[in-house]
């Protein structure tokens, strides 16, 4: 068979019977668990295209095999070490990345649309005279002649029709232009489904697929056609198999949603390639059609009736399909004829049968019919280039079910590039870049739901490390001192230990350098340990000493200061007096107890240094437990614990805000929710929350339950990891919160996580099921928080 293609310019192919195509990613939208009508948007935006579009077209749902070295692996991540003891550990985690994506045989799913480009007639018969002796014209220009094969003047009129069917197609669908990389790539493809895939030759603008070219793409690769399969032998003698299928039988109605015909491919045990070929004619043409068959299918009907004979069962499907598809026609639906040929491919005979019979088995359970055509699989396999004929016969159809294959769905997750942090259970990899979100203007905050056992602390640890890797600057607040196993990483750390037995102090009126800001955060700790609520005349009290306390010298800013101006405060209101007196009384109780002597001191423990992970620890605290309710009122000790968590969250951000701007950073929270108690805590974490897009810090909030936590708090999250949760409201929050549906199979998975999966939400709103996986393998060791004996740093 002769190559399809004769020429290409930019993202436009011309083939042998002089057609030119645009050739077009597409996207996939957010489509998994999601509620139905966000779902049928999706296969909308195909509909409405092809009701309006008239000619032929392809659809290319590829698979791309993930192969990667170390080096290309760690520049997709951002990550270059400065020092050898981290470059030793990327390199370590990198090593076992790649080896188990490639025990996963990961693949990610490409799409491609090539449509006809609608030039006039005088153009075609233009260019149809223009590539007839290409041949000779090809010699011509070798000679340095004048002339040209394609004059300036067609690709002139070839790019203004492009230009208009990009402008019609790409807002519905949001396609994006292809390079020739691309169309190497989509050439290529079919020559090595089970080999990596050469380099792409050098970028060109323009040029004709003649002889060399072909040669060149082909890069010395033969194959030989058999009965069933194709045999391609590789320059170096290694051979492997492709197989090809052909739809021949489909169901007469598929529904809108829940088949997705084309995109369950994505969870079958073997990477399936697949192509449709499809012919689409406008409304007005359609009803012609129509018009005319239907008039035919009527005289048949007579004839049967006149001759006293029953008619067939197609006749009788004919018959009753007619008034639904003229009730279609009469709403603006175009008619469609589409054929698609599907792909499998092994190194191994054996595992080439048994793919094609996962395939075909698969098929059959929705009625469509599958067929190996002996003798068509060299055209099926050159049906897969942009542009080629179809590989089999066509079945006429309406838009909708073409587009209810589920082109455009997708069931990925994660960034498009970055450290693996695990897999979907399809088996395709799940990434995730440290600071991309900010580079995309988008909130990079982390959100961590569900019970304890899930696997939160793990997945934090992770993203603590892969951010380490890249060199951020990170702080964490633990109430649950399990953050000490940081000091394990090679990575240079400490702990602030703010514990009932730890010796970390912390003066809440110089917790940052500028005095404006000092004063508004010890008003705010004051506000929390001494419960000033709605009290008005309280908090004039407490403003007012303050103001006297900072007009005083920076030696005397300190809460006994504070106590003194308070228990000495003269005024002509009485209740801001008595509310004075009741304020100095409290503050003498807090004084007193386990906690005050962390806050009553002239000198904070610096939370700064040259250290990249600082922990602070608060373990032991009263803190509010997981049965306490934002409206239940706190006890006395669990507000001053509050208080405390308040200014190491506080001095965690002012420590952050000291660092460049564009230079990576992490705020950790673990078990956040206890500081949404209060007011001040929320106003707090939504700042951080909302400053971490501008200022490239990552925010990680962890928590149990979703309803601990404040609305605009979870509405400016980026990332989330639902865990296991077994609750029925927690579960409805949670879904709510990754936006989609809360039917009986979400509910049933929420419940049937195990440790370490869960469902994410990444920042383009797509959800799927993830298997969160430790890289390198001993990092599992060294998060395992469960108390031992001589622990050693692992892998360093």
């Amino acid at each position: 068979m002769d190559f399809p293609l004769k020429y290409f310019h930019k993202n436009i192919v011309i083939t042998n019977d002089f057609i030119p195509m645009a050739v077009y990613q597409l996207p996939q939208s957010a489509y998994n668990f999601k509620y139905e009508n966000v779902k049928k948007m999706v296969p909308r935006r195909l509909e409405e295209v092809l009701n309006v579009f008239s000619g032929r077209g392809q659809l290319l749902y590829l698979t791309r095999p993930v192969s990667i070295d170390e080096g290309t692996y760690l520049a997709d991540a951002g990550c270059y070490p400065k020092t050898a003891e981290i470059m030793k550990e990327a390199h370590n985690h990198a090593t076992d990345a790649i080896d188990y994506l490639n025990t996963l045989r990961s693949w990610k799913r490409e799409t491609y649309i090539a449509l006809e480009l609608p030039l006039p007639e005088k153009v075609k018969v233009e260019m149809i005279n223009s590539v007839k002796d290409i041949k000779s014209q090809i010699i011509e220009m070798f000679l340095a002649t004048k002339k040209r094969v394609i004059t300036p003047q067609l690709l002139q009129e070839i790019e203004i029709a492009e230009n208009e069917l990009s402008m019609q197609i790409s807002p519905t669908l949001g396609t994006e232009p292809v390079t020739f990389s691309d169309i190497d790539w989509l050439i290529r493809r079919n020559l090595y489904r089970s080999d990596d895939i050469p380099p792409p030759l050098p970028a060109r603008e323009s040029g004709f697929f003649n002889e060399s070219m072909v040669l060149a793409l082909g890069d010395g690769v033969t194959y030989e056609e058999k009965s069933t399969m194709m045999a391609l032998t590789t320059p170096s003698g290694e051979i492997h198999y492709q197989s090809f299928m052909h739809m021949v039988d489909v169901p007469t109605d598929i529904s809108e949603l829940n088949v997705e015909w084309l995109s369950f491919l994505n969870f079958l045990s073997v990477p399936v390639d697949a192509v449709v070929y499809f012919e689409c004619e406008k409304n007005i043409k359609a009803k012609k059609t129509f018009k005319k068959k239907s008039g035919m299918l009527k005289d048949q009907i007579r004839e049967y009736n006149d001759s006293n004979e029953q008619t067939t069962h197609e006749i009788d499907v004919a018959e009753e399909q007619e008034p639904i598809l003229e009730a279609k026609l009469s709403s603006g639906m175009g008619l469609v004829k589409f054929g698609c040929t599907l792909c499998v491919s092994a190194k191994d005979l054996r595992e080439l049968r048994s793919a094609v019979k996962i395939v075909q088995q698969k098929y059959s359970n929705f009625d469509f019919r599958l067929v190996r055509a002996p003798g068509d699989q060299l055209k099926m396999f050159y049906s897969f280039i942009p542009g080629a004929k179809p590989g089999g016969p066509l079945i006429p159809c309406d838009p909708l079910y073409l587009a209810a294959a589920g082109v455009q769905a997708s069931f990925d997750v994660g960034d498009k590039k970055g450290f693996v942090i695990g897999h979907m259970l399809n088996g395709i990899p799940v990434l995730f870049k440290p600071g991309d979100a900010m580079l995309r203007n988008r909130s990079g905050a982390v959100l961590e739901l569900g019970t304890l056992g899930g696997g939160k602390t793990n997945l934090k640890f992770l993203l603590i490390y892969l951010a380490a890797l890249k060199g951020a600057r990170i702080i964490t607040i633990n109430s649950k001192a399990e953050d000490h196993v940081l000091e394990l990483l090679p990575f240079k750390s400490r702990q602030v230990d703010l514990s009932y037995t730890g010796n970390a102090r912390i003066n809440p009126l110089t917790i940052a350098n500028d005095p404006l800001k000092a004063r508004d955060i010890a008003r705010d700790f004051l506000c929390i340990t001494l419960k000033v609520g709605d009290n008005e005349s309280r908090l004039l009290a407490i403003v007012e000493a303050l103001d006297k306390v900072y007009s005083l010298n920076q030696e005397k800013w300190h809460l006994d200061s504070v106590l003194n101006v308070l228990e000495t405060m003269q005024d002509a209101d009485e209740n801001k007096i008595n509310e004075a007196r009741r304020c100095s009384n409290l503050l003498k109780a807090y004084k007193m107890s386990s906690l005050g002597r962390m806050v009553f001191t002239k000198e904070t423990t610096s939370f700064d240094g040259d250290e990249q992970i600082t922990s602070i620890n608060l373990a032991g605290l009263p803190l509010p437990g997981k049965n306490k309710k934002p409206e239940d009122p706190l006890t006395e000790s669990e507000r001053q614990s509050i208080g405390l968590m308040y200014l190491a969250a506080v001095a965690a951000k002012e420590v952050l805000l000291k660092y460049d701007v564009k230079a990576l950073k992490v705020y950790s929270s673990d078990e956040n929710w206890k500081l949404e108690f209060v007011n001040e805590g929320k106003l707090l974490t939504n700042e951080i929350i909302l400053m971490g897009r501008s200022m490239n810090i990552i925010p990680i909030i962890s928590t149990q339950n979703n309803s601990h936590l404040d609305d605009d708090t979870k509405k400016n999250i980026g990332y989330v990891f639902a865990f296991h949760t077994e609750d029925l409201d927690e579960i409805k929050a949670n879904a709510d919160l990754l936006q989609i549906d809360a039917d009986n199979n979400v509910i049933e998975t929420f419940r049937q996580l195990r440790t370490g999966t869960c469902f994410m939400k990444d920042l383009d709103n797509r959800v799927s099921v993830v298997k969160i996986t430790l890289l390198p393998r001993y990092l599992k060791q060294i998060f395992d928080t469960t108390p031992k004996e001589d622990q050693k740093v692992v892998g360093t």
